[in-house]
């Protein structure tokens, strides 16, 4: 899979991934952390993923398992702490009702930071727009019926504390249009997300290239090498061989044993020289061999 095709695949999930990461770590430095990690898990398998009925399932296991790694890990005691405090509003009409309703949202970011975490985290992962019930069940492990328990005592405990806070009674619908607001200002995305997380993929993929280039480069390089070598290795035996055939061949047969003893020591005068010149000419071929490697070696390193 190409780095084309392996984004236009994973990149528009990344939103969905966050944000569930973020409903379990409670930080958004370690979620976005998480999710590169995720999206590096993804890339080093892609190849392997072609076939894979529902990769966005298998991005949310996959974002799921690393949170739960990370909550075991000691990094996972920071929560993030940017929840305003909880201060009390006028009974009195504000002046600006859309300021009044922007407190009452902060009221409630701060009143769902103080929930039971089971109660936080399926508040949280329901906020998430195209988080299906049957996904939240896969995250946590409960069942849905309860999901629901702890959807309707999280909602109950933020009514009854808000209620008290601003002295006034709400109803479950506007207590739901709140909740609601809240979790998407808490849920966004940091700024930069997805540029950041797209340019990781295209250094991963720039590298991956690189080494790809620098691998078969290598093989063909040694190839030449060996090439090269067996060229000088050829070039030698033809002269050693041109060189024993320029001189006089001997005869067969002597009549006179002083001729056969001047033959014989000429035989032996001759084979010598052509030793020593065969020897020379190994040693030459082996010179021209160390600078082809040398050449290569250089090549090979810049």
């Amino acid at each position: 899979m190409d780095v084309e095709n392996f984004k236009r695949l994973f990149l528009p999930l990344h939103p969905k991934l966050f944000r569930i990461a973020y409903a379990l770590v409670e930080n958004k430095a370690d979620a976005e952390d998480i999710l590169q990690d995720a999206y590096y898990k993804l890339w080093s398998r892609r190849n392997e993923l072609t076939d894979i009925q529902n990769p966005e399932a298998f991005c949310v296991t996959l974002v799921k398992n690393l949170c739960l790694d990370f909550l075991r890990s000691p990094r996972a005691n920071r929560r993030d702490a940017d929840v305003p405090e909880a201060v009390t509003l006028s009974t009195a009409s504000s002046p600006d009702e859309e300021l009044e309703r922007q407190d009452k949202v902060q009221q409630i970011r701060h009143l769902i930071d103080r929930l039971p975490e089971n109660q936080r985290q399926v508040l949280r992962l329901r906020g998430i727009e195209d988080c299906s019930m049957d996904e939240i069940e896969q995250i946590t492990g409960l069942s849905a019926v309860n999901i629901r328990v702890l959807l309707s005592r999280a909602r109950k405990i933020i009514r009854e504390q808000l209620e008290n806070i601003i002295h006034m009674n709400m109803d479950d619908k506007k207590i739901d249009e709140l909740i609601n607001k809240a979790l998407q200002e808490e849920q966004a995305l940091p700024e930069g997300l997805s540029r950041r997380l797209e340019k990781q993929i295209d250094t991963w993929a720039s590298t991956e290239e690189k080494k790809t280039r620098s691998l078969t480069r290598r093989r063909t390089l040694y190839w030449l090498s060996g090439v090269a070598a067996s060229i000088l290795l050829c070039i030698s035996f033809l002269q050693y061989k041109s060189s024993y055939q320029a001189h006089d061949r001997l005869s067969d047969t002597y009549t006179n044993p002083k001729d056969a003893a001047a033959a014989a020591e000429k035989a032996l005068l001759l084979l010598s020289q052509n030793l020593n010149k065969g020897i020379s000419q190994v040693d030459n071929a082996g010179q021209e061999i160390d600078k082809v490697n040398n050449i290569l070696n250089k090549h090979l390193n810049d």
